[in-house]
Formats: C-alpha cells, structure tokens, sequence
C-alpha cells in the first residue's frame, strides 16, 4: 500500500488532490483557509503509533472513501477549533465514519448521493451540520452529537438521520430526523440549560400500542418519534412535522389535532399550542413535562382519522404453520390489508389480500394461517390501502421457527407459468442429503431432472425452461420424504 507519511509538519494551499490514502501518523497537516483537499475515492486514516495526528484545518477537506480515526491520547484529530473548517463527505457508495476513537468535526457537509453514511463510532459536530444528500445511518451506541451553539440544517427528503441523534445546550433545534425513505422532523424549544442534552429518533411504523385516555379519540398508526432528555426538569415546547398531509393521514389543520405522548400504558393528551395548516406543516404543543415516544392525536373520528386504529398485529407458531392475527378498532376508507412476508425484514412478498371494512367504528378482527414459513426467522408486516390508493405500513414482527417444527414442503411461482420462467421455493429437513427435482409431463414421463446438494434449509431455486404449454408436476425428493406441486405452463 502507498502510504504518505508527513514527517514533521505538511501545510496544504490551493487545491490538493491525493492520490494514495491519507494517513495522519504522529505528524501535524495544516489545511490554510481558502484551501480544498480532495481525496479522490480514497480513505481518510489517523493511524497513531506513538503520538496523536492532529490536523489544523481552516479550509474544505473533501472525503470519498471512509473516515477512520485511530488516534491515541482521547482520539483528537482537529486543534484550533475556530468553526471554520469543514469536512465534506461526497461519494455515491456508503461512507464509513468509525475507528477506535470519536471524531468531533467543526463543520460538516453530507453530500453523498448514493446510500449515505454509516457509524462506526460516535462523532460530534461543533459548528455546524449540512444535509444536502444522503443518509447519517445512527445506533444507540454510534450517535450523532450536535454540541452546544452548533446548527444544523432541517434535512430533505433526500438526507436526514435515519436512527438516534443527540442535541445538547439551550438552543431551539429542528431535529432533521426520517427512516427508511421517509424524512419526518421533530423539534423543541429552547431549553433553559446549556447542559441540557435531547436525544430523538423517528420511527416510520406504528407504536405497538395505541391505546388512548384523557379525551383523545385516536393516536397516529404510521409514525411516531421518541424525544429523551437527561435533565428531568429542563421542559420545553415539542413540535411535529407532517411532510405530507395525505402520507400522514391529516387532513383537518384545526385545534382537533394534537401532540400525543405515551405515557407508558396509554396515549395521552399533551396539547394544541399551534399549527402551520399547510401541507407541508406542523403542530405545536405546549411545554412538555414528560418525554417519550410522541405522535400526531386526534380529538374525533371526523377529523384526522389517521386512518384505522390498529390494537394489535401478533404472529404465532402453530402445528400448521404461522397464525397472522390482527384487530383494529375502527377504520377509515380502508380497502384492504395486503399482508407481506420476508426472511431479511427488507424485501417484502405478498402472503394475502384480505378485504377491509371501509369505514367502521367498531372492531374488527383478521387472520391469516402462513403454511409454508421459512426454518429461521420470519418477518411479517401490513400495509393497509385506502379506496383512494393511499397506503401506510404497519411495524414488522417477527416469528422464529426451527427447522425440525417445518414441513418438507414446496411451492412454485408465478403458477401460471409465462415464457418458462418460474420460481421453486421450499423447505428441507436436511443438509446431509441431496435433493432431487424431476418435472414431470402429464403422460407421467420425466422431461427434466436435477440433482443437488443443499446448502440451506430454506430452498430456492430460479428455473428457465422451454417446454410446451401444458399441465405439469414438480416432484421435490429428498430421502423418505417427497412433495409433489402442479403446474399450468403456457
């Protein structure tokens, strides 16, 4: 590997563009002002041995690769922190920013068009925070900080912070909050301390309880955020954002709606203190002396219907297989319930389409029994379609099951089968034995035979035949047992 070492002191001017990985070693590089530095496509590595690398920048540092700080001494990388430096993060891959040290950046700008940036560790920003493009992907645990005095833009819909974020000192914040592909902003008033330290995250999903007192009819079940603080008795103003109306199923800007808080056993009334009736808009509450999760509340089932009231969405595991079941309390122009299975939680398929009651404002219960479900985790989730197309996602759950609790079993798709392109999808009940697939002819005759050895319990295998248009079987054996699925080819 090439490796640039700056022995005693490197001072960049103009604009420098580096071709090997940029190591900050033991030495000192100082950026001027007015100075840009490029890492084409490479890394950006402080790899201390023996004393801490430090840079003094007061120009732009542009990174295409990863941001890796490994310094020693409690891992500074920037001196003379005079807010006027500024770190950008431009690429269209995902961006790392990690290493055994934090960072704390005095400006930084995200302007990667691809996926974004992901945490290794935590960092924190001093000045300011610039979301042009992509996601900062967060945990718990890999948290982005925005210090006291440091701004940061709202965020788009093409880049905001997807997981936790942390804002400390006494400044009114937006915090530019999304998940997933949805951008949902969260903000406060000024707090009273500039020691004060929120933390808040939005969550593109229903809370699993929706339970409501104290005069609310129905609380939101497509979003809501969380919004935690660490002094207990620092209460300010709490603000929701609707990006668009119709997603948020709002569409009365009156005092009906309101901020909602979760009280740990129900949704509770917080308030209506104000409201931008426009689409995009807000609402306002008054000060807030209780945190945790919030969502949009409504006072009627007239206005912001918000569009069905879901109580529960469980799976079970049963002899025959996997026992959907779901219940909502009343429903809003709603179609129907399309129910989506998946085995990584991300690529959803169609289990069922189950028919809703339109608008009730009694209960009303679903099932569904999945027959076939995979020898590992299972995810499952609802989305629910309005007459008028529009459609929200319920939150995903979960369902283990083991590989000796699942039926040898087969099923093709799509049946019937178009230009002889099909799907096999199964479960095994070995690893130890190969499988054999025949396809067999009406007249019993075997047209197609394959024998495999499985590396998984959860069989699939993508078929590009050319036979004539007819009636079908595949026969899936392996060892005593045997499955047998018909077939429509045309």
């Amino acid at each position: 590997m090439v490796r640039y070492m700056f022995v005693l002191v490197a001072v960049m001017t103009g604009v420098v563009s580096v071709k090997a990985q940029l190591y900050v070693d033991g030495v000192s590089v100082t950026v001027l002002a007015g100075t840009s530095v490029y890492l084409d496509q490479l890394d950006f590595q402080n790899q201390t041995n023996v004393s801490d690398g430090t840079i003094d920048n007061d120009g732009d540092i542009y990174v295409d690769g990863n941001w890796t700080n490994n310094a020693t001494g409690g891992g500074q990388v920037f001196i003379n922190a005079d807010g006027t430096g500024t770190v950008h993060f431009t690429n269209t891959a995902l961006q790392t920013i990690g290493g055994t040290e934090t960072t704390t950046f005095e400006n930084m700008t995200v302007n990667n068009t691809g996926v974004g940036l992901q945490l290794g560790n935590s960092i924190t920003v001093l000045t300011s925070l610039t979301l042009t493009s992509g996601n900062i992907n967060t945990t718990s645990t890999e948290l982005l900080i925005i210090n006291d005095n440091a701004t940061s833009t709202a965020g788009s819909s093409s880049s905001f912070v997807d997981g936790p974020m942390k804002k400390i000192g006494n400044d009114a914040f937006t915090f530019p909050l999304g998940d997933g592909s949805i951008w949902a902003r969260l903000g406060i008033s000024a707090p009273t301390l500039a020691s004060t330290e929120y933390t808040a995250q939005y969550f593109d999903a229903s809370h699993p309880d929706l339970s409501v007192t104290g005069g609310l009819n129905n609380v939101s079940s497509i979003e809501y955020w969380t919004l935690d603080q660490a002094i207990n008795d620092d209460d300010v103003q709490i603000t929701l954002f609707w990006e668009d109306a119709t997603r948020s199923a709002i569409n009365a800007f009156t005092t009906d709606l309101r901020v909602a808080r979760y009280n740990g056993v129900d949704w509770e009334d917080v308030g209506h203190s104000s409201i931008t009736a426009s689409d995009p808009g807000d609402v306002t509450s008054p000060v807030a002396p209780d945190y945790s999760p919030f969502t949009f509340g409504s006072l009627s089932t007239g206005s912001n219907p918000l569009p069905i009231e879901l109580l529960y969405f469980t799976g079970k595991l049963q002899k025959e297989g996997v026992l959907l079941s779901w219940e909502t309390a009343s429903e809003k122009n709603n179609d129907y319930f399309e129910l989506g299975h998946s085995i990584d939680a991300e690529n959803f398929r169609t289990l069922s389409i189950t028919r809703g009651q339109g608008t009730s404002e009694g209960n009303s219960k679903y099932d569904y029994l999945h027959t076939y479900p995979t020898a590992e985790i299972n995810y499952y989730r609802l989305k629910q379609v309005d007459f008028d197309g529009t459609f929200t996602y319920s939150g995903i759950i979960s369902v283990k099951v083991d590989a000796k609790e699942v039926p040898f079993s087969a099923r093709v798709y799509p049946n019937p089968v178009v230009n002889g392109k099909f799907n096999l999808v199964g479960n095994l009940k070995s690893l130890e034995k190969s499988v054999d697939i025949r396809i067999i002819n009406s007249f019993g005759q075997n047209v197609i035979f394959h024998r495999i050895q499985p590396d998984n319990l959860r069989f699939f295998r993508e078929f590009d035949i050319n036979l004539q248009s007819g009636v079908y079987f595949i026969e899936l054996r392996q060892g005593e047992y045997k499955t047998v699925s018909r077939i429509i080819i045309y």
